[in-house]
C-alpha cells in the first residue's frame, strides 16, 4: 500500500476501500532540557524508513484495517474556504500499545500556519504535545477538500511532556491524507 506525495498531492493505492488513510512521520530533536532520546515516531512503522518524507508516502495506515495485529483508525477532514481546517487523528492498539497522534492547522498550500499536536506511543514515557508559546508550524505541500487529501511537512519550536514538562523540539516532519472528510 502507498501512495506519492507530491504535486499531485497523496495518491491512493490499488485496492483502497475509499476509507480515510493516513501516514506522519514525526522527528524528535533532543534538545538540551529534552529527556527523550533523538527519534522518530512514526505511522505506520516501516522497517528501516519512513512512511511520509517530503518525496512522498510509502505506506499509509488506513481506517478500519489491521496492522501489525492492531486495529488502526484514521479520522481526518478538510474544511474551508482556504485556508482549509485540516485535522487528523490517527491511532493502532489499545491501553500500553496505543499509539497516537492527533494534530490540525489551518493550511493554505505554501503557507506557514500554527496549531498544536499531541502523541501518544508506548515509546514515550508519557503524552507528549506542541503546545504554546511556540506552537507547531505547518506548511501544506498539497491541500484539496473535494478529494480529501493534504499533504505537507510541520516543525515544533516546543515539544514538551504533559506531566513532566521536558521541553524537546520537532525537526522537519511530514504528513499525509487521503480520503478525508469535507
Amino acid at each position: 500500500m502507498g501512495g506519492k506525495v507530491g504535486s499531485g498531492g497523496a495518491m491512493g493505492s490499488a485496492g483502497s476501500t475509499g476509507a480515510a488513510r493516513g501516514a506522519v512521520s514525526l522527528h524528535i530533536v533532543a534538545t538540551p532540557g529534552c529527556l527523550l532520546t533523538d527519534q522518530y515516531q512514526d505511522f505506520p512503522i516501516v522497517p528501516g524508513g519512513r512512511p511520509v518524507t517530503a518525496a512522498g508516502a510509502v505506506k499509509m495506515l488506513e481506517d478500519g484495517t489491521v496492522e501489525n495485529g492492531q486495529e488502526v483508525h484514521v479520522q481526518c477532514s478538510i474544511r474551508g474556504p482556504a485556508p482549509y481546517q485540516v485535522l487528523a487523528t490517527i491511532s493502532t492498539g489499545q491501553s500500553i500499545q496505543k499509539r497516537f497522534i492527533d494534530f490540525g492547522a489551518l493550511m493554505a498550500v505554501g503557507v506557514p500556519r500554527v496549531d498544536g499536536m499531541a502523541i501518544v506511543t508506548p515509546d514515550l514515557p508519557e503524552q507528549y504535545g506542541g503546545g504554546g508559546p511556540e506552537l507547531c508550524t505547518y506548511t501544506a505541500t498539497f491541500v484539496d477538500p473535494i478529494a480529501g487529501k493534504a499533504s505537507g511537512s510541520f516543525v515544533c519550536g516546543r515539544f514538551e511532556g504533559f506531566r513532566a514538562k521536558d521541553t524537546c523540539q520537532v525537526g522537519e516532519s511530514y504528513f499525509a491524507l487521503e480520503n478525508c472528510s469535507q
